[in-house]
């Protein structure tokens, strides 16, 4: 029975106990019961969300390809599912898009295929971009354009021979020491079979004088000789250089210097008798 004021507003409600007991017994009731202490209201709003979580799961199943898993191992299975917990995140996004610009999200996710880098017969990468308004709408609302496509497309262009020859690309996964044919960590200490540095010493100096004594003439393979080493300043013991045949350029021969010598001493004297010599006596 329901209680209107003067103006029209409800001041009170009485609900109609035997048509709420009528529906009752014909189709039954539910009932919640929670281990944590919350209020009813809270309890139904909780409950109310298990509706979108039974949506999230069966896009992720149906639109997203999780149903099923195909891997073994479970870092495998780790990487599965964080893929499509991504995937999923990303479509709600999409969604959410749709909503407020209020498109039809599975009619656009269809039409959003559409955009995609092909790897044409030339071993080129071209974008493909053509779209309706709504989905040029739904990419300038994350900010991609054409020339975003594009980029990418000269982008993988650049790389070459790099990049494989596929449309689809893998991300190297790091190694789990725990899973049958991973690489074990080795322990603390020298590898099994390498050596110390005094054995790899005494092998580099056993090596040096086999090849010193094994070696034919002439200078060693690799070697510089003097000249080079004076000019890079790593000689450091004088360059002896060996005379040719015949004089030294400007020297003189035995009897210039002989001449020359008498010369010095017949050199012209002073006036008078020379020092210690006798007068000549005059005759009577």
């Amino acid at each position: 029975m329901i209680h209107f004021e003067d103006d029209g507003k409800i001041i009170g409600i009485k609900p109609k106990e035997k048509y709420i007991q009528k529906l009752i017994d014909t189709k039954g009731y539910s009932a919640i019961a929670s281990s944590k202490k919350i209020s009813s209201e809270e309890m139904l709003m909780r409950y109310s969300l298990r509706d979108c979580s039974e949506k999230q799961y069966a896009i992720l199943k149906s639109q997203l390809n999780g149903g099923v898993i195909r891997v073994h191992s479970d870092s495998a299975m780790l990487g599965r599912f964080f893929t499509a917990f991504i995937a999923s995140v990303l479509r709600t996004e999409i969604m959410l898009a749709c909503q407020e610009m209020r498109y039809d999200t599975n009619k656009i996710l269809r039409e959003v295929n559409r955009a995609r880098i092909v790897l044409m017969p030339n071993g080129k990468y071209q974008s493909i971009f053509d779209h309706p308004q709504k989905i040029q709408n739904l990419f300038k609302y994350f900010g991609v354009s054409h020339e975003s496509f594009i980029s990418f497309a000269e982008e993988l262009n650049l790389k070459g021979n790099k990049i494989q020859s596929s449309q689809y690309h893998i991300l190297s996964s790091p190694i789990d020491a725990s899973q049958p044919g991973a690489t074990p960590r080795r322990k603390p200490g020298r590898p099994k079979g390498s050596k110390n540095k005094v054995t790899l010493e005494k092998e580099s100096t056993k090596a040096l004088e086999q090849n010193e004594s094994n070696r034919g003439p002439g200078r060693p393979k690799g070697s510089l000789n003097k000249k080079t080493l004076a000019k890079m300043g790593l000689n450091t013991q004088p360059i002896v250089k060996h005379s040719r045949p015949g004089r030294p350029k400007g020297s003189k021969n035995k009897t210039t210097l002989e001449r020359e010598a008498k010369e010095a001493q017949h050199l012209r004297r002073k006036p008078g008798r020379p020092k210690d010599s006798k007068n000549t006596p005059k005759m009577i």
